[in-house]
């Protein structure tokens, strides 16, 4: 089992299935795993804290099928990501600041728009989830989409905070369905 980001972890644990020597597990953050018959849990590995040094997601093998949006009805869509947590941190209900560790990050406007250029680009298709909880923090993103040239058709969550002008950038960016 991986905890927390995957990035790194994953590297590291397919790495060592690779070579065939499970006597390295214990030096992997952020994993459990069974030796015999107990559970062994290493520690947490440190969060991520420059998002911008991610590559772009790769989705080569992401199974659009040769869907089409008028096939079926279906709208293939790809799930990208602007940050991790939440900046508000503090609903009650909600566990997402805790699974983050309280720790709130996001990427450049830059970075999220080469990362949704490039992987629309590679799919086919310009149907784009953003799994971030909220946007009222990320006008820049969608000032940055808008010029970007790009003609996107996204969904998104936002809180009912939001003011009309962050809604008319979020328009104009591409964002169809909240």
């Amino acid at each position: 089992v991986v905890h927390g980001e995957g990035e790194l972890t994953l590297s590291e644990l397919l790495a060592s299935m690779k070579r065939g020597d499970n006597s390295d597990l214990h030096h992997i953050q952020g994993i459990s795993y069974r030796e015999n018959s107990t559970i062994i849990t290493t520690e947490l590995r440190p969060l991520i804290g420059d998002l911008d040094s991610l590559p772009a997601p790769d989705f080569s093998d992401y199974p659009l099928f040769g869907l089409t949006p008028a096939s079926e009805g279906i709208m293939p869509r790809v799930t990208l990501e602007v940050s991790r947590s939440c900046y508000w941190g503090k609903c009650l209900f909600c566990n997402l600041h805790k699974q983050w560790r309280d720790t709130y990050r996001r990427k450049s406007a830059a970075k999220f728009c080469r990362v949704l250029r490039v992987t629309t680009n590679s799919l086919g298709s310009a149907f784009v989830t953003l799994c971030d909880t909220d946007v009222m923090d990320k006008e820049d993103v969608f000032d940055a989409i808008s010029v970007s040239g790009g003609s996107y058709h996204m969904f998104t969550e936002i809180s009912p905070r939001i003011s009309r002008a962050a809604v008319k950038k979020m328009r104009d960016a591409g964002v169809r369905t909240v």
